[in-house]
């Protein structure tokens, strides 16, 4: 039955095709793209030098951004793993998906987890369905099969942080494999910039000279640098291993950002500010788009999936809140708004953690911060692109009209319900967890 299913939607997936439901009009013969999606941990876009970064952490990046499509204003919908990607994944927001938390068991024994909803499509369902072999290799467990990043994949395979040349390695035993299985889409998931951040050199050398000794976070950012530097070395291995030309599409971007002292913090999932939830947002289409370009309207990782989609001619899942980012769909709006939250546990002070929630919505150039057990804030990201100074205060209409449409997206989307999963966990595990910054 599987089979005689999929030959049906691959067969009307043909058919959409031809009349026109892809984003430009193609011949019946005319084959479908191989698509790539290349997630980077932990990236930020102001650490890339076509994204205006001053040191040339990523050269491979940057030559393939030339002829690419290059997202200046993309957004994450949160800022850590799990809801952000569950986001790109079902192209829902975190209020709707509910993969909010992950925690270690109060037995230090297993890593509790929620599990991707079964009610919305995943990216790999919905690509299987029209024809698509699947593929996925990840180096993070917030994205394993346990989560059910895996649901949709023909050949899956996570491994926990073991950095880019494990994921590399695989892919490469994998390769004749993929090939042979044309159209495929292709997930992979280096975890390399994220905490702890390695000394690869020779580039953290490079990094490190003259770096001011009395400022804590400058020799984290010659190592979080140097490891950008490292995995966009992988990152061209991948290129040359497959052999990807004008005709596959990749599109390479990350799950959240970093804080490093902006707003008096480290790391991420723990506030809703640029640092952590900007991401880089790259469309390498040279068949499509040969010139590139840089689009300045708002986007947002909910958006990845009807896009991949659009270029594979499937029509888009009924549940999907995203939108096709190709110029032939018209993504140009300026004033578009997106949506993020976070739900964390607040370990500051003594006693249990206080559970908090942060939900942010951006328009016209504002941006509002909705936070449980704190004031809120607004921003006039014009004048204050870092987001430094709340003008709440000067802006009430402004911080009134943006909570109304933030309550009002909520309370109108239709929810999901996440299952829960146990990861189990051996001592090693443990000490990875610690050092990624999930356990204590």
């Amino acid at each position: 039955m599987r089979d005689l299913r999929r030959g049906a939607l691959v067969l009307a997936a043909a058919i959409a095709i031809v009349v026109g439901v892809g984003c430009e009009p193609r011949s019946r013969e005319a084959p479908r793209p191989n698509l790539v999606l290349i997630v980077i941990d932990t990236l930020r876009p102001d650490r890339l030098p076509f994204y205006g970064h001053d040191r040339d952490t990523a050269p491979f990046l940057t030559s393939l951004a030339q002829r690419s499509l290059v997202f200046t204003r993309a957004h994450s919908t949160s800022s850590w793993t799990a809801p952000a990607m569950a986001s790109l994944f079902t192209s829902l927001h975190p209020f709707q998906h509910g993969m909010h938390m992950a925690s270690l068991a109060p037995d230090r024994a297993s890593f509790e987890v929620k599990v991707l909803p079964g009610g919305a499509p995943s990216l790999a369902e919905s690509l299987r369905d029209v024809g698509y072999s699947t593929f996925g290799v990840v180096d993070n467990q917030n994205v394993s099969e346990k989560p059910g990043f895996g649901r949709g994949f023909d050949r899956f395979a996570s491994t926990h942080y073991e950095a880019a040349p494990r994921v590399n390695a695989t892919l490469s035993a994998w390769r004749d494999d993929i090939v042979a299985s044309e159209p495929y889409f292709l997930y992979v998931h280096y975890m390399d910039p994220h905490i702890p951040y390695n000394e690869r050199e020779p580039w953290f050398s490079e990094n490190a000279a003259g770096i001011d000794p009395d400022d804590e976070f400058e020799e984290s950012l010659a190592r979080y640098d140097s490891e950008i530097r490292f995995v966009d070395g992988h990152v061209e291995e991948l290129f040359r291993l497959f052999g990807w030309g004008d005709d596959t599409v990749v599109v390479i971007t990350s799950d959240h950002g970093e804080e490093f002292g902006e707003h008096g913090g480290e790391q991420h999932g723990k506030t809703l500010y640029r640092e952590v939830v900007d991401v880089p947002l790259v469309l390498y289409a040279p068949a499509r788009w040969p010139n590139g370009g840089r689009v300045d309207a708002r986007a947002s990782i909910v958006d990845v999936g009807p896009t991949l989609l659009r270029l594979a001619g499937h029509p888009g899942e009924k549940t999907h809140v995203g939108t096709s980012l190709l110029p032939d769909d018209g993504a140009t709006d300026a004033d578009r708004a997106v949506f993020t939250q976070l739900i964390w546990d607040d370990r500051a002070g003594k006693g249990p953690p206080a559970r908090r929630e942060t939900r942010g919505v951006v328009r016209s150039g504002f941006k509002l911060l909705d936070h449980t057990g704190a004031r809120d804030e607004l921003f006039d990201l014009g004048a204050d692109r870092d987001e430094t100074r709340n003008v709440i205060d000067a802006h009430p209409e402004v911080a009134a009209r943006l909570a109304k449409e933030l309550d009002d997206r909520i309370e109108g989307a239709p929810r999901f319900e996440p299952g829960i999963a146990r990861i189990p966990l051996d001592p090693q595990q443990v000490k990875k967890l610690k050092a990624l910054g999930y356990a204590e």
